[in-house]
């Protein structure tokens, strides 16, 4: 049987997808009065449906999906092979 996937076990998913791209590591910062979202911070989503992974795409902290929606272990699965894929496209970059 598998281990159950654990809303913690996504956030460091997320964490570590964020690290191996090189992108923001928070959703966004207060600048004064005004909050300011990170453009290209991975985050995660979740409601009735589920869970999905989202990408924060402009200043005002507009997003787009990246991994649909599914349950925890689908997300999981899903954002695994996302890091395997984008591993594997740094490392051709190496050798061409």
């Amino acid at each position: 049987m598998s281990e159950r996937i654990t809303p913690k076990n996504l956030r460091g998913l997320v964490d570590r997808i964020n690290r191996t791209t090189g992108s923001p590591m928070t959703h966004g910062a207060m600048v004064g009065s005004k909050y300011s979202a990170n453009p290209g911070h991975f985050c995660l989503d979740k409601n009735i449906g589920g869970w999905s992974l989202e990408r924060v795409c402009n200043d005002g902290g507009g997003v787009t999906t990246i991994l649909h929606r599914g349950t925890a272990r689908e997300l999981w699965d899903q954002g695994k092979a996302f890091l395997k894929g984008w591993e594997m496209a740094q490392e051709a970059r190496r050798h061409d």
